[in-house]
C-alpha cells in the first residue's frame, strides 16, 4: 500500500534537497577555464612592429562566463528543490491518509452463533472512520462474551462506546502484554448479558403497557371531565335562569304588593273626604322620564291630580344619597308614601322624605333631585 512507502518517499525528498544543495556550490565554486590566445595574421605582426604605438594590445584569456555558471546553479537548485518539495507534500498526504484507526476483529471458534456480530461490529467501526481486519481466536479466557483487548486508552474508550451504540455490552481485557492495535474479540452470547437484557425488555414492555393503560384513563377521565364540565354548564345555566326568574317574580310581587298599598292608601284618604293634589318638582331634563313614570303610577292608582313643575327658584340642591324625596306635611295619612314607592321600587332610584312645619293635607310635593356630577379621577 502507499503508506507503507512513507518512509522511501520522505528518504528521497531529502536526497533531491541535499543533491541540489551540492550541485550549486560544485557550479558556483569551481575554478574557471583557460581559454588560448587567437592567432595574429603576419601583417597584423608587422604592423605592429613597425608601428609601436599603433600596434593592438594582445588578446585576453577569456575565461568562462561567471553568469552563465551561476544561472546553471540556481535552475539546478531550483529544480531540486521544487523535486524534494513534491515529494515532501506527497509523503506527508499519504501520511494524513494513512491515519485511520486500525481494529482487529477476532471470532473464537465458539461463537459460530455470533458470527453476524463480526459484521455489524466492523460496519459500525467504519462508520467512524476506523479500518478493520478479521481472524480466528480461541483462547479460553475470551469464549463468551465480547472482549477489548490493546490499543491505548483512548481507543479502548471509543470501542466501549461505539459497541454501546449498537446495543453490545462489551468487557475490557487488562492482562499483561497488549497489543498495540486495538483488538475486538468476539465470543459466545453471554448468558447473564441475555437474560438481563431479556429482563429489561419484559419491563420495558411492561412500562409501555402501564404507559398505554394510564394514557387510556387518563383520556376517559378527560372525556368524563368535559362530560361532567358541560353538564355543570348546562346546570348552572338553568339555575340561574331560575333564580333571575325567581328574582324577576320577587320583584313583580313586591311592586304589585306595592300598587295595592297605593290604592288601598288613596282609598282610606277618599273616605275621609280627601283629594291631594301632588306637585313633581324636578331640575333637569334628563329627570323627564322619571317625572312622567311618577305621574303615570299616580294617575293610574290613586286618580290625584298631578302637575310637573321645573322651579328656577329655589334650585333644587343633590344628594348623595337620595334621588326622589316626598315633602310631607305633618298629617300622618301620606306617611306611607315613601316606604311604598321604595320598598316596591316602583321607580328608578333611592326613595326618601323630607317632613315640613305646615299643616296642609290637600298638597303633596314629590321632589326628583339632580345627580351628583362624578368627578375624574376620583
Amino acid at each position: 500500500m502507499l503508506r507503507n512507502k512513507v518512509p522511501k518517499l520522505e528518504t528521497l525528498a531529502y536526497l533531491a534537497t541535499i543533491g541540489s544543495f551540492v550541485v550549486y556550490v560544485w557550479i558556483s565554486f569551481r575554478p574557471p577555464v583557460q581559454v588560448p590566445e587567437r592567432a595574429t595574421s603576419n601583417t597584423q605582426q608587422t604592423t605592429a612592429a613597425a608601428d609601436p604605438i599603433k600596434r593592438e594590445a594582445p588578446a585576453e584569456t577569456v575565461p568562462p562566463s561567471r553568469w552563465w555558471s551561476l544561472s546553471a546553479a540556481q535552475t539546478l537548485s531550483l529544480l531540486g528543490l521544487i523535486a524534494a518539495g513534491g515529494l515532501h507534500v506527497i509523503a506527508a498526504v499519504v501520511r494524513v491518509r494513512g491515519k485511520k484507526r486500525q481494529l482487529l476483529i477476532f471470532l473464537h471458534e465458539r461463537a459460530a452463533e455470533n458470527s453476524t456480530l463480526v459484521t455489524n461490529i466492523a460496519e459500525a467501526f467504519r462508520l467512524i472512520g476506523w479500518r478493520s481486519g478479521d481472524g480466528q481466536t480461541n483462547l479460553h479466557q475470551h469464549a463468551v462474551g465480547v472482549w477489548i483487548r490493546g490499543g491505548t486508552d483512548e481507543e479502548r474508550e471509543l470501542a466501549v462506546l461505539c459497541l454501546k451504540g449498537i446495543g453490545i455490552e462489551s468487557r475490557i481485557d487488562g492482562s499483561d502484554d497488549p497489543p498495540d492495535t486495538l483488538q475486538v474479540i468476539v465470543g459466545a452470547p453471554d448468558p447473564n448479558v441475555a437474560m438481563r437484557l431479556n429482563a429489561a425488555r419484559r419491563e420495558y414492555e411492561n412500562v409501555v403497557t402501564q404507559r398505554d393503560s394510564l394514557q387510556a384513563a387518563l383520556g376517559a377521565a378527560q372525556n368524563e371531565h368535559e362530560t361532567l364540565k358541560g353538564v355543570l354548564h348546562a346546570e348552572a345555566n338553568q339555575a340561574r335562569d331560575q333564580r333571575d326568574g325567581f328574582e324577576q317574580a320577587w320583584l313583580t310581587c313586591k311592586r304589585q304588593f306595592a300598587l295595592a298599598r297605593l290604592e288601598a292608601l288613596a282609598e282610606r284618604v277618599a273616605l275621609n273626604g280627601g283629594k291631594p293634589s301632588v306637585t313633581i318638582r324636578f331640575a333637569e331634563y334628563a329627570d323627564f322620564a322619571l317625572v312622567k313614570a311618577l305621574k303615570k303610577i299616580l294617575d293610574e292608582h290613586t286618580k290625584w291630580p298631578v302637575t310637573e313643575e321645573r322651579p328656577t327658584s329655589p334650585v333644587i340642591a343633590p344628594s348623595d344619597g337620595l334621588k326622589v324625596i316626598f315633602v310631607l306635611s305633618k298629617f300622618e295619612a301620606f306617611s306611607p308614601l315613601a316606604s311604598i314607592f321604595d320598598e316596591g321600587r316602583l321607580v328608578e332610584g333611592t326613595v326618601g322624605i323630607r317632613r315640613t312645619e305646615r299643616d296642609d293635607s290637600s298638597r303633596i310635593v314629590i321632589e326628583v333631585l339632580p345627580t351628583v356630577p362624578t368627578t375624574q379621577g376620583a
